[in-house]
């Protein structure tokens, strides 16, 4: 609801008398009770009032303060009982005050700005959950709901706001979200208004076979931390980051509602697969030239804490991690193919295990069923 100084928003449940109120000189965001003394602007009926499945995050441009809302969302699936959304339609909404004037070039530049943000929200790949954490596979979901009941019988009072254990790779709007977090965490029940998002894909299928019906699940979780076009962003900077890291998990769900099994067993049961992919995490580039093909440079002895960060990342957040260098071992890729073994043999971890297999020869000409050599080795 928007009000002379103020807009404040509200849930329809979860949040109890809390809402947030934005202020809407300063852009400041904060929680407060419906209770509370209707001031500051707040009394009468608001100028207008506008309606949302949820808020994508806050941004500052050169007006001032905007909201992003979720407008539209389509229902494309369920893990166990929680309904998993794509986000179909968002609105972009300035807050701060309509007096706000920024002069000629600053009003151009706030037009370019709107365009592209508006540009990027409109791929329909966004995805999220109001009562599951999309951003954590289902193992490291469980070790956080261990670990959120023992936290629960010590402090009653500590919420299990899905924002506060929402993994950081993969929480794609969370640049957005910091706002209301920082609101939320003054609050008891107002982390409802922070919404994780996904940026990737989700598919949700019912399988029947012989008697037994469950659902094929397959999340790809994009990480936030180092994106770009091909040529233009490759290799790990230096915190140990790949470009276009990706995350997917393939689920065979027997927690769904729809789910029937003659096996008790597997009742109830649900199974997960992981794997994820991303650019050589060595120090690398091609340059762009005027030759079909760029050159390629690869610095091998700067790349060593870039590739310890990064693996050391993947073994704290998979346990076991198999690497598998899919690239040429002769000619032009051969160079990183080398540096990927040779950091790879340099770093000292028992969960940390490595394999090449030169896809484009060993698959040549259609072959694909030579993927059992790498099946094979991996067993």
């Amino acid at each position: 609801s928007f009000y002379q100084s103020t807009v404040t928003v509200e849930a329809v449940r979860g949040a109890g008398d809390e809402q947030l109120r934005i202020d809407r000189t300063s852009g400041e965001v904060k929680a407060a009770s419906t209770l509370a003394d209707k001031a500051g602007g707040l009394s009468g009926a608001p100028q207008r009032t506008i309606t949302a499945h949820g808020i994508v995050g806050m941004i500052n441009l050169q007006r001032g303060a905007y909201m992003i809302l979720i407008t539209g969302r389509e229902a494309v699936g369920t893990v166990g009982t929680s309904t998993v959304y794509r986000v179909s339609e968002t609105k972009i909404v300035k807050v701060a005050a309509d007096n706000r004037v920024v002069p000629g070039f600053d009003a151009v530049d706030e037009a370019t700005y709107l365009r592209l943000l508006e540009s990027a929200l409109a791929v329909k790949s966004f995805f999220f959950s109001y009562d599951m954490d999309l951003t954590n596979t289902l193992q490291r979901q469980q070790q956080q709901q261990q670990q959120q009941q023992r936290q629960t019988e010590e402090n009653s009072g500590e919420s299990s706001d899905l924002y506060k254990t929402a993994n950081d790779e993969f929480f794609f709007n969370k640049y957005l979200a910091e706002p209301l977090m920082a609101a939320a965490s003054t609050s008891q029940k107002a982390g409802v208004f922070v919404q994780p998002m996904i940026h990737g894909f989700f598919a949700c299928k019912q399988v029947a076979i012989r008697g037994t019906v469950f659902n094929y699940v397959v999340i790809t979780r994009r990480g936030r931390k180092r994106q770009g076009t091909r040529y233009f962003s490759r290799g790990a900077d230096e915190e140990g980051n790949v470009s276009n890291f990706a995350e997917t998990e393939q689920i065979v769900d027997f927690a769904a509602a729809n789910a029937s099994t003659p096996d008790e067993k597997l009742a109830g049961a649900q199974m997960s697969y992981v794997q994820v992919r991303g650019s050589i995490p060595v120090q690398w580039a091609q340059v762009i030239n005027m030759r079909y093909v760029p050159n390629l440079k690869v610095e091998v002895d700067a790349s060593r804490e870039r590739f310890n960060k990064h693996m050391a990342r993947m073994v704290d957040m998979y346990s076991e991690v198999v690497a598998v260098n899919l690239v040429n071992k002769v000619k032009y890729e051969k160079p990183m193919g080398d540096a990927f073994a040779k950091l790879s043999a340099e770093f000292n971890n028992p969960h940390y295990h490595y394999t090449h297999f030169d896809f484009h020869k060993e698959c040549s000409k259609m072959r694909w069923d030579r993927i059992s050599i790498l099946l094979d080795e991996l067993a």
